[in-house]
């Protein structure tokens, strides 16, 4: 059973390791046999290039660093295992940090993964992904369209 958890929870780190890294192609790979639901609209993202496609779209890459700046934390995670269907759900917390060349670290984000697992082929894989934003920073410097965002009732930083 550990050998589950940790090929489980070395996917939830994983993905936040490729999003900090801008590897937007390896983000839709751990999601080819996936769908990406952010809530609270719930209209899900499925599969390897429609995901990628999303990242690539939404999130400002910086050419000094070929990447986003960012730095996804993952915490309180909580797995459990059914290890008679092969499935597994996950559920955590993350803190996404941004730090700009030339300036201080700022929050971006806070919020919960929901996660959905499945053996496929003798390979633990996403089968789905709930992102919960609860808490957002400035996310003027991360995502094209924050605006809509820095809208929202549980805004942190002004």
């Amino acid at each position: 059973m550990t050998g589950v958890y940790r090929s489980i929870e070395r996917l939830i780190y994983q993905y936040a390791s490729l999003i900090d890294a801008g590897d937007f192609e390896a983000v839709g790979g751990l999601f080819s046999s996936a769908s990406l639901i952010y809530m609270p609209l719930g209209r899900p993202i499925l599969g390897r290039d429609k995901i990628s496609q999303h990242f690539r779209q939404q999130i400002i890459i910086y050419p000094e660093t070929g990447t986003p700046c960012t730095l996804h934390q993952v915490s309180n995670l909580i797995i459990d295992i059914d290890s008679v269907n092969q499935t597994a759900v996950a559920n955590s917390i993350y803190t996404a940090w941004q730090c700009l060349p030339d300036s201080e670290p700022k929050l971006l984000s806070m919020g919960r993964y929901g996660d959905r697992f499945k053996l496929i082929d003798g390979v633990w894989c996403f089968t789905e992904r709930k992102v919960s934003p609860m808490y957002f920073g400035d996310l003027t410097g991360h995502l094209r369209g924050a605006e809509k965002w820095q809208q929202a009732p549980h805004y942190l930083v002004k």
